[in-house]
């Protein structure tokens, strides 16, 4: 049957600002009560500035847990968080990964010469990707990711620096995935992230890039 794309803005799905510097629970500011736990050797350490809090990894055991079924009836999406990686680890290392098993998720990775956006429901074999140069290190960078369509952009510090326009899967297709984490890759042969995470937040729509910025 025909099929006909409705624009519903770009509503605020979860807000987790990741600054509760004490405690195992990361409160869900949206409103929708999608709280999270630290989770393995997650903790807190200092944030983006002197009054505030983030979340700290430790590369070896430390994650975030949320809710599953985050993206479940999710079409169109930004996924956002500012980021301080350590530089530690020896490839893939996720910021995000949101699946039920290592042959469906999506997910943002990064290499010490690559950061990309990737997503699949075959495997490893089957992702679509969307890439660009390294993450800097040591410093807090802001990542934001973009699905509109068949469209995906993945923004540095408020500027796009890679797109596709033949992303076949919106997160919906993955179904109610119930491994959705900060900082743990589906694969758990990969590495975990080793550095510091703050106000990640998910919108049930695509933001333009004055919006990102």
């Amino acid at each position: 049957s025909a099929a006909v794309a409705v624009d519903l803005g770009s509503p605020l799905l979860l807000d987790l600002p990741l600054d509760e510097g004490q405690g195992t629970a990361a409160r869900d500011s949206s409103g929708r009560g999608l709280n999270a736990v630290l989770k393995g050797g997650a903790s807190w350490a200092a944030g983006r500035t002197p009054s505030r809090q983030a979340l700290a990894l430790d590369g070896a055991s430390g994650h975030l847990e949320m809710p599953v079924g985050l993206l479940a009836g999710v079409g169109d999406v930004t996924l956002s968080t500012w980021v301080w990686w350590n530089g530690v680890g020896n490839g893939n290392t996720r910021v995000f990964d949101f699946g039920s098993t290592d042959i469906t998720y999506l997910a943002l990775l990064l290499s010490r010469d690559t950061l990309r956006v990737s997503v699949t429901n075959t495997s490893y074999f089957g992702e679509q990707t969307v890439s660009t140069g390294p993450l800097p290190q040591g410093r807090w960078v802001h990542l934001a990711v973009t699905l509109r369509d068949r469209s995906c952009t993945l923004y540095v510090d408020g500027a796009p620096v890679a797109s596709i326009t033949t992303m076949d899967l919106a997160p919906y297709q993955l179904g109610n995935t119930t491994r959705n984490w900060l900082g743990r890759a589906q694969y758990a042969q990969d590495p975990y992230f080793n550095g510091r995470l703050q106000d990640f937040r998910i919108y049930g729509g695509a933001l333009d890039a004055a919006a990102v910025q």
